[in-house]
């Protein structure tokens, strides 16, 4: 899928989607330390997203020296969220990275219970060589951990793109083999999908293959925590199936999750959701209000 990083003082952002080089690469590469000009320069961006059609995803929102800075980002300009960033990358103690993805998973959640359908996806962000480990890490930081499952026809550019737009995405991390099987009553749906109206049931089934840990598997609807029942095939086959009623509400969202014996992030499947609500939150300044950071 063609696309690019900008990179500057306020943040980072991926542009997925891309056609042609973008007129603003030049001012970006001039001008991505300059404060003063910025939050003009990203709003130009995403305005240029908008009328192009390109995905806008901020990278690593909480990340240390990293983090996104421009406040006055619309959230109807933001297409996808990266919610872990090098996971690897946690064990170097100043940077705090365990907290700052635990923060993008929450932002991510309260995105969707605000109302708005944007795409978590995960981000390896590689930057060494497999010999290569950051100060305190026993795992090397490579392409594909953590992994985003993209749910389409066939493997192109252009369902890559769809899929994402439609949030039909899962990440995960120590899982090698994954299937999700959902329905809405009779109808097959899948992570990111809206339920029709009329759906009174969601039939779930997730078997996956996962090492060094042992998950255990949880349920999330509008915010509320459930732990669900997983089944131990032999030593790494895991599996999990059940029947979820629907609340009878005008709007929520739910999705599935995966932890650790400890704790470990394992997976995040972009919620399904019914209905629309009108938003409370509105830019990425109230976003951080509300999480207090």
């Amino acid at each position: 899928l063609p696309g690019v990083e900008v990179t500057t003082a306020m943040g980072h952002a991926n542009l997925f989607g891309l056609r042609e080089r973008p007129d603003f690469i030049n001012e970006v590469l001039e001008q991505g330390g300059n404060d003063k000009v910025l939050p003009e320069l990203w709003k130009s961006i995403t305005e240029w997203c908008r009328k192009n059609e390109v995905l806008f995803s901020i990278n690593h929102p909480f990340l240390y020296e990293w983090k996104w800075l421009y406040n006055e980002l619309l959230l109807d300009d933001v297409s996808c969220l990266e919610i872990i960033n090098d996971p690897t990358y946690e064990s170097v103690e100043i940077a705090h990275a365990h907290e700052a993805n635990e923060l993008a998973v929450r932002m991510a959640d309260l995105l969707w219970a605000d109302g708005y359908q944007i795409c978590a996806v995960g981000g390896s962000d590689s930057h060494n060589r497999i010999d290569e480990f950051y100060e305190g890490a026993t795992e090397p930081s490579i392409a594909g951990d953590p992994a985003t499952w993209l749910f389409m026809e066939n493997l192109s550019a252009r369902n890559v793109y769809g899929a994402l737009r439609n949030c039909h995405a899962c990440i995960t991390r120590y899982i090698d083999e994954f299937e999700i099987e959902l329905f809405a009553d009779e109808e097959e749906i899948y992570p990111g999908s809206e339920i029709n109206r009329d759906a009174n049931i969601i039939s779930w089934k997730i078997s996956i293959k996962a090492k060094p840990y042992k998950p255990t598997l949880f349920l999330m609807i509008d915010g509320e925590k459930t732990e669900l029942l997983i089944k131990s095939m032999d030593d790494v086959h895991y599996e999990g199936s059940g029947v979820i009623s629907l609340p009878n509400e005008k709007y929520y969202w739910l999705r599935f999750g995966a932890a650790g014996e400890n704790g470990e992030f394992m997976m995040y499947t972009n919620p399904i959701f019914k209905g629309t609500k009108k938003h409370s939150l509105h830019t990425f300044g109230d976003v951080k209000e509300i999480l207090g950071v």
